[in-house]
């Protein structure tokens, strides 16, 4: 989340939908955490396309959309 806000440029309490509606956190972690760094996971949180990958490294476009 700490990325999203970031890219959005507003604290973490202030994104106005939670990321567990959005996609399955807990599984993502899971994921992305078995130690296989070519792993990418993308999906649209908002305006936003997500990208997070096996290594830790997430990414954050914006897509130029509304919510």
């Amino acid at each position: 989340m700490s990325a999203i806000s970031e890219a959005a440029n507003v604290a973490t309490t202030e994104l106005s939908t939670p990321l567990d509606e959005v996609v399955d956190a807990d599984g993502l972690v899971q994921l992305l955490s078995n130690g296989d760094e070519t792993i990418r996971v993308t999906f649209q949180y908002q305006q936003y396309v997500v990208e997070a990958h096996g290594d830790g490294v997430v990414e954050v476009t914006d897509s130029g959309g509304g919510d």
